[in-house]
């Protein structure tokens, strides 16, 4: 990784040389941007319950095996970094007769007392320079890294998640992004088929390509838990996901120096495997925003089109929508 020579303090105004502070200037940046971008969001005048039916199925989720545990060791990559509270995935796959029972032990009892264990939910940040001022905190990229451990029980739970929400037909169907048998070319496809379709009824289109900022560090979690609890994620499955969600942490390392912890107020897991899921839940009952418009989604990707065979009354309606 380059050399960072120096960082802006915003809150001291002033330029910091220290290298041994640098990770802090960082790490307080990456815990707060999300928080403070969506502080400035603007309040919607309808409620987002408003867009959403109940849905009577509950989410049950099948106790973790052994054969699991010791599956999902064994896929995971050998060179995979990781984050603290964990070890490399060579050790892990040489000891997996040891360490899958308990394990899986660990992992049943965090599911059925609804609570996701603590110190997998600290994150080691590596930054990574993107491009403009090496000094500007906003010009550097994030990679957060977790435990190894934090993955196994992730993908035993997104994969019953991910079933749960296919098998009840949950998803809107525009929706291309994290999902299996969907793709860029999917979407792609979708757009075009939509625009032809109009096109054989005599209709214009008109589109917006909109690519959300900083879309998984301001997912509100009560808004998200207040989603899955309607989607069909009840009980003790909901307490697991508020703890999964609340209370994290990271630090940011730099050339062997780590800063101290900061706490993220909001925003899905960086890094994690739940953490696109439930992104996508998120923001699923976006399209139900308006009856004029059609939305086509690739995670936080977002296409809208509208439609109409006279020009004028498509301007009109555009330009409406863009001042609300």
């Amino acid at each position: 990784m380059k050399k960072i020579p120096a960082l802006q303090d915003e809150s001291r105004g002033r330029l910091i040389y220290d290298q041994k502070e640098l990770p802090s200037i960082l790490n307080k940046h990456f815990a707060s941007c999300g928080a403070a971008l969506a502080a400035k969001l603007p309040h919607s005048e309808r409620h987002f319950s408003e867009f959403l039916v109940n849905n009577p199925k509950t989410f049950y989720f099948d106790p973790v095996t052994l054969g699991e545990v010791e599956s999902e060791i064994l896929l995971l990559p050998s060179t995979k970094s990781h984050g603290v509270y964990s070890c490399p995935v060579s050790i892990l796959k040489v000891g997996k007769c040891f360490i899958s029972q308990p394990l899986m032990e660990i992992m049943r009892a965090s599911i059925l007392e609804g609570t996701f264990p603590s110190k997998l939910k600290l994150a080691k940040v590596v930054p990574v320079f993107k491009s403009g001022e090496d000094t500007d905190p906003n010009n550097y990229r994030p990679i957060s890294l977790l435990s190894i451990f934090n993955r196994i029980l992730e993908r035993l739970m997104c994969k019953r998640l991910k079933s749960f929400f296919e098998i009840k037909s949950l998803f809107y169907e525009s929706q291309h992004g994290f999902r299996e048998k969907h793709s860029t070319q999917h979407v792609l496809i979708d757009i075009v088929n939509r625009i032809q379709h109009n096109m054989d009824k005599g209709m214009f289109s008109t589109g917006a390509f909109i690519d959300l900022k900083k879309a998984f560090d301001t997912v509100d979690h009560e808004i998200l838990l207040d989603k899955l609890y309607r989607y069909g994620i009840r009980g003790f499955i909901l307490e697991w996901f508020s703890s999964y969600l609340k209370g994290r942490s990271q630090v940011t390392q730099i050339d062997g120096h780590v800063s101290p912890k900061e706490l993220n107020p909001c925003g899905v897991p960086q890094g994690s495997v739940l953490g696109p899921f439930l992104f996508l839940i998120y923001i699923n009952d976006i399209h139900k925003s308006s009856d004029k418009l059609n939305s086509f989604l690739f995670a936080e990707d977002t296409t809208i089109l509208f439609a109409h065979k006279n020009l004028k009354v498509l301007e009109q309606v555009v330009l409406k929508l863009r001042a609300e």
